[in-house]
């Protein structure tokens, strides 16, 4: 941890956890993942709302703040969950026609999409039936992406009273103008070198 810089290089940093691997991959160190499932415990959100604002916090600075990146990623993501699902149901309620081949296609993709959250679910031991639950957990995230571009786009997505700019350059936030500047990676106040 400390070969990498340690706390100090990642406190300004709301992207903490993706810096920490970036580093690690950079320094050449040999490292591994390991599950810590009944070893360590953390607090999720409370709400909705903080849900979506700590995912929010990290979404679009993780794509490097790249409004195309986002776009085509949620496009894709969105193109993947729904399409499939939605011929599916129109075909079995008759109103529309697809071929055979567009058939299967949309019903493979389909069950991989439920084997893949089976499998999660499974490991992380949390009901199967979630499974079933996945167009709609994936549109929470789509929804959760595009409040992170708004929010960080209009400058009001803040990390630790800090604004988020998109490309994670966390900077102060004093909305009354009363405070001196502050270097977002020390909380230390910054000094006109020139004064």
């Amino acid at each position: 941890y400390e070969s990498i810089g340690g706390y100090e290089a990642l406190r300004g940093n709301s992207l903490d956890d993706f810096e920490i691997a970036r580093r690690i991959q950079t320094a050449g160190i040999d490292w591994r993942v390991y599950s810590s499932g009944g070893r360590l415990t953390t607090a999720g959100y409370r709400s909705t709302k903080d849900a979506l604002d700590g995912y929010g916090k990290s979404i679009f600075p993780a794509l490097g703040g790249n409004g195309l990146t986002l776009l085509l990623a949620w496009l894709l993501l969105a193109n993947v969950t729904w399409t499939p699902v939605i011929l599916l149901i129109l075909e079995s309620l008759q109103w529309i026609t697809i071929t055979t081949d567009q058939l299967q296609l949309a019903s493979f993709c389909v069950m991989a999409m439920l084997i893949t959250w089976a499998a999660a679910a499974v490991k992380l031991r949390i009901s199967t039936l979630t499974t079933l639950l996945y167009p709609i957990a994936i549109t929470s995230v789509l929804y959760t992406a595009v409040t992170s571009y708004l929010g960080i786009r209009r400058g009001t997505m803040t990390w630790k009273d800090r604004i988020i700019s998109e490309t994670d350059e966390v900077v102060m936030h004093d909305p009354q103008g009363t405070e001196e500047p502050r270097d977002p990676a020390s909380d230390t106040p910054t000094r006109n070198s020139e004064s």
